[in-house]
């Protein structure tokens, strides 16, 4: 399983011009453990595996190969739970400030 997320970690990484020391700065690792990664080497911890699914939006499932679709169809994206973990937290005065900017994006994106 482990080999399939070298190889998706790689493609998807290429696939989205990111250099292995960018995605390494975002680790808080050096680019020589994304090589080792990439090359099979060394496996990443749980949390470093959602780390990267976080970075490249796709689902742990889809990384290590339990899935070849990036997203769950019908789910939410992890970006998209990311926003209305967010969204929760906040008090309603600021809830509806950020219904009423989704509003006006919204009305607009069809212009």
């Amino acid at each position: 399983m482990m080999n399939r997320f070298s190889e998706r970690l790689k493609e998807l990484r290429k696939s989205r011009n990111i250099s292995q020391q960018k995605l390494g700065t975002y680790l808080n690792y050096g680019y020589t453990a994304i090589a080792n990664y990439e090359s099979g080497r060394n496996e990443p911890s749980f949390d470093t595996l959602m780390k990267i699914a976080v970075f490249f939006d796709v689902t742990v499932d889809y990384l290590i190969g339990l899935s070849d679709e990036p997203m769950i169809m019908n789910a939410l994206s992890i970006s998209e739970v990311r926003l209305l973990e967010i969204y929760r937290r906040l008090n309603e005065e600021n809830k509806q400030i950020i219904m009423d900017m989704i509003g006006i994006i919204y009305k607009n994106q069809g212009k």
